[in-house]
């Protein structure tokens, strides 16, 4: 940036609350909210509230033994977006409603969908063709057309 465009750039903060508001329009303020404004940067200055200090906190203790192999930690999560009909929509959320009100914890539509997923593709492992995947899509593998 040249420094003469530098030296010209404004404030637009400072300008606004430095110099005094032109006559607005007939019953209309200058600028919207512009007294709230003024109001809000002029409590601004003073002293930073102070905070008490800590007291001092204790070393951790070192571990007396290895820590025991915990289960398999949640892997990385990739975003995917698919699109769904507003039948399977409704069928999520009132799933979703359903496992919350029996008190399964936190349900999220992400999990069970991933969940929903999981299940099917075991299915479709282990039976191939015969899965109820398939049978839902009307289609088997080998074909790639619909077996009506």
């Amino acid at each position: 940036m040249p420094a003469d465009a530098k030296a010209a750039t404004v404030d637009i903060l400072e300008a606004l609350l430095a110099t005094p508001p032109a006559a607005p329009p007939a019953g209309a303020e200058a600028f919207p909210n512009q007294a709230a404004l003024a109001r809000l940067v002029r409590r601004l200055p003073g002293p930073a509230p102070t905070r008490k200090p800590e007291p001092p906190r204790a070393p951790c203790p070192a571990p007396a033994a290895p820590a025991a192999p915990r289960a398999a930690a949640p892997r990385a999560k990739r975003k995917a977006t698919h699109y769904l009909s507003q039948a399977a929509a409704a069928r999520l959320d009132a799933a979703q409603a359903r496992l919350r009100a029996a008190g399964k914890g936190r349900v999220t539509k992400s999990g069970l969908v991933e969940a929903a997923l999981e299940l099917a593709l075991d299915a479709f492992e282990a039976d191939g063709e015969r899965s109820p995947l398939c049978r839902r899509l009307g289609r088997t593998p080998s074909a790639g057309r619909p077996s009506r």
